[in-house]
């Protein structure tokens, strides 16, 4: 029962937040110390960036302890080029833990590859 309380504290996210530029400092550098955020920069003209905002959000249900947030590219860093997206960018307490561009050839293109993308940066699910 214990172990269900401690879960159950730690599950608070659970979703994907789109965010605007003026909103990144709050919902990212000074979020929540003790959570991951992951920022997922994208462009909508790419085909596997939609095909990531399509079922990041399943992902971050079952990853309720982390903090996922969006934004189109280059709304959040000017003159970011298109080549680079998808992109995740990782934060803990405020600083960037990593930077993966080009996501999709991580994944080698395949979207079920995400929760291995997350489990090789230190993020597995409770």
């Amino acid at each position: 029962m214990q172990e269900m309380k401690v879960k159950a504290v730690l599950m608070k996210y659970g979703e994907v937040m789109e965010i605007s530029r003026d909103e990144y400092i709050r919902e990212v550098t000074e979020a929540d110390p003790t959570s991951f955020v992951l920022l997922h920069l994208y462009q909508p003209s790419n085909e596997f960036c939609n095909l990531i905002n399509m079922h990041l959000p399943a992902v971050a249900k079952k990853y309720g302890q982390v903090k996922f947030v969006k934004i189109v590219a280059d709304k959040c860093i000017e003159g970011f080029p298109d080549s680079r997206c998808p992109c995740f960018i990782i934060y803990l307490a405020g600083k960037v833990v990593s930077h993966l561009t080009n996501v999709d050839k991580l994944m080698k293109e395949d979207i079920n590859n995400i929760e291995d993308l997350l489990a090789s940066q230190g993020i597995k699910h409770l």
